[in-house]
């Protein structure tokens, strides 16, 4: 029956609403590409869950890369693994 539902999606969606419900809409789209890419290391994988489409339908990764612009920390973080 509708609304009875409780599957992981169903769980998890309170929790992101929870963790992003601070930030403004661009800042939660913004957050959520980067926590993505973090989990994924695909961009082409965050591109598809963004929505980001080329007109012939391929993923469309310069738009998700706007939206995943690495923060000072994680480019510390790149340059600590290497040293």
């Amino acid at each position: 029956m509708y609304g009875t539902r409780n599957t992981a999606h169903d769980r998890k969606v309170p929790q992101i609403y929870r963790d992003y419900a601070f930030e403004l809409p661009q800042q939660v789209r913004h957050t959520f590409g980067h926590d993505l890419l973090e989990a994924t290391k695909d961009l082409q994988k965050v591109a598809n869950l963004m929505g980001h489409y080329k007109e012939n339908g391929d993923p469309n990764i310069a738009m998700t890369m706007i939206y995943t612009t690495p923060s000072k920390e994680d480019l510390e973080d790149a340059v600590e693994t290497i040293s």
